[in-house]
């Protein structure tokens, strides 16, 4: 659940996505950072999230009263489908929401292909949360999808915000098409000979 530099490129602010919004529109009292990697299987997201300094962070699993974080996904060619809904709690527990179309099967696809972890920084103010997620659990072939309907939103019940990456004043899992992530291609794998070694039978 800690956000390391030397895992997170760098956790540089120019390359996270900044949550400076609320669902409604309005300018956040506590905004997040939200950083991304991929590789060939799972995609990975760190979430650095402000708390009220006068509100202690609400650690149980109830979306709407409890310090939490919701990723949405939809693939984006032709902007239909299922949209895969995720909320995870500082408890390290997550759900799988079926309100998007997701199927029981997918659901229990998901939950096998998900992992996070928070970590909580009382003094200064802020906590953590990194999540793995299987590129196939969200629908997503790592050999040829490239793009995907997307959304953050990070509930924050100590200022009454829920602050997104891309507002909206419907439910926030509902991905209009403004949000958009795009993975970066990987290079094919190589195969690398060491000297003085030779193949087995």
């Amino acid at each position: 659940g800690r956000l390391d530099p030397e895992e997170w490129l760098g956790l540089d602010p120019s390359s996270c996505l900044k949550l400076t919004r609320t669902h409604d529109l309005e300018m956040a009292k506590q905004p997040s950072q939200v950083w991304l990697m991929r590789d060939r299987r799972w995609l990975y997201v760190g979430v650095r999230s402000q708390i009220d300094p006068s509100q202690p962070l609400r650690k149980k699993s109830v979306w709407g009263d409890d310090d939490g974080v919701e990723l949405a996904f939809r693939g984006a060619e032709g902007g239909k489908g299922t949209t895969f809904v995720l909320r995870g709690y500082p408890s390290m527990r997550f759900q799988t929401l079926s309100q998007g179309g997701a199927k029981p099967k997918e659901i229990e696809r998901i939950s096998d292909g998900v992992s996070i972890r928070a970590k909580l920084y009382p003094r200064r103010r802020y906590w953590t949360m990194e999540w793995r997620i299987s590129l196939r659990a969200i629908g997503l072939d790592p050999r040829s999808a490239r793009q995907v309907a997307f959304n953050v939103t990070v509930c924050k019940p100590g200022s009454q915000e829920m602050v997104c990456w891309r507002p909206s004043t419907a439910e926030t899992w509902r991905l209009d098409g403004k949000g958009i992530l795009t993975l970066a291609p990987q290079p094919p794998p190589r195969r690398i000979m060491m000297p003085g070694l030779t193949p087995t039978r």
